[in-house]
């Protein structure tokens, strides 16, 4: 493999690799979201009786 094709392959691995963590990113994001509002309506619903 030249050192062309390992550069491109490397590039090529880092972009995946940030694809990925941006997609996970992303997911937590909207688990913690979800958790934050789950808490707000267990606490309004608490505050309501």
């Amino acid at each position: 493999m030249s050192e062309q094709q390992a550069d491109e392959e490397l590039r090529k691995f880092r972009e995946e690799l940030m694809e990925d963590l941006r997609k996970r990113r992303q997911m937590l994001e909207e688990l913690i979201e979800f958790v934050r509002q789950a808490f707000k309506d267990l606490e309004d619903s608490t505050e309501a009786e």
